[in-house]
């Protein structure tokens, strides 16, 4: 923790010309994240552009942390519920990551959500709640974004379906079955052309979307951004909710399923993008997220805790019914 103080001080320092900086609220680790570490702050007599309380985020992989920042600051600029970038950098400065510091949004995510009443009232809203997330964020001009992409120095090649297959088909390459491999030669035969291409999350879900009591939102975690169709994150979301990731007491997982595939369905049926839903796209994107999962669990891309582990044999089955139809 004192390399991350003495680093967070050092780096503003340089960035506000201020050499006198002091933590009113020193870091302090927050969870939820398996990518990224995440650190809660406030300074004492704030410079310009650091006032109040702050979040530091420090990822592994330079490129994907400037890419993320990029998009997380072009949608903000855009008027879209995200926290503001205050400063970003890479791994030759003091805190030793590509790190990014941005402001500490009101609100609580579903886990964080605490009392029974406020649970239940949050899970049956949640499905209208992500409906309405994708639809804002796909409304957005996409040639807007990417011209903030460009000023910013990234490439929106870089975020688009044919960049996603490539990073997936790596994985399935780094150590994955010959099962994968077929299902990526499926998805290739069948990749759709045509319709609208929309900035997405990737990866909107009840633990990246912060709530304040009064019902204004926050969307967090910009890593998994693309450029693609509107469908991808519609079956995304829809998909991570039916496989289930949640723990649930013994004897309440089919109940979980049937109320977790109808905040889904609601999910579906709240959203009204700029383009309408295509049925063949969100199957086909259904089938890229079980390929994309299986492959990073296979691969052991991630830490033990991370749900896919435990969700993976559920993708499987689902994956290999997509394959027969």
């Amino acid at each position: 923790m004192r390399e991350v103080e003495s680093g967070l001080l050092d780096v503003i320092s340089a960035r506000s010309g201020r050499g006198d900086l002091a933590f009113a609220q020193r870091p302090v680790a927050l969870g939820g994240g398996f990518w990224a570490e995440l650190f809660a702050f406030e300074l004492r007599d704030p410079p310009r552009g650091f006032r109040g309380e702050l979040v530091l985020r420090r990822m592994p992989d330079a490129e994907r942390a400037r890419r993320e920042t990029a998009v997380q600051t072009a949608v903000a600029e855009l008027g879209f519920p995200t926290p503001r970038v205050r400063a970003c950098g890479g791994l030759g400065e003091p805190l030793a990551r590509a790190f990014s510091i941005m402001d500490r949004v009101a609100g609580t995510t579903l886990h964080e959500t605490r009392g029974a009443g406020a649970r239940v009232r949050r899970i049956a809203a949640l499905g209208g709640l992500l409906g309405e997330v994708q639809s804002r964020l796909h409304a957005l001009s996409a040639a807007s974004v990417v011209a903030r992409l460009l000023r910013r120095g990234t490439d929106p090649a870089a975020l688009s379906l044919d960049a996603l297959l490539a990073d997936v088909a790596h994985l399935v390459r780094g150590g994955s079955s010959g099962e994968l491999a077929g299902a990526l030669d499926w998805l290739a035969n069948r990749q759709p052309s045509g319709g609208g291409r929309v900035l997405c999350h990737g990866d909107i879900h009840p633990d990246n979307v912060m709530v304040t009591a009064d019902g204004t939102w926050t969307l967090l975690d910009w890593t998994n951004a693309r450029l693609a169709h509107p469908e991808l994150d519609v079956a995304w979301s829809s998909e991570l909710l039916e496989l289930r990731p949640l723990r649930t007491p013994r004897g309440t997982g089919a109940l979980a399923g049937i109320l977790l595939r109808e905040i889904a369905r609601r999910a579906r049926a709240a959203y009204r993008g700029p383009f309408p839903l295509d049925r063949a796209r969100l199957d086909w994107y259904r089938a890229l997220y079980r390929v994309q999962l299986l492959a990073r669990v296979e691969a052991a891309a991630l830490p033990a805790t991370h749900p896919y582990w435990r969700v993976a044999p559920r993708a499987r089955t689902r994956l290999r019914a997509a394959l027969r139809s």
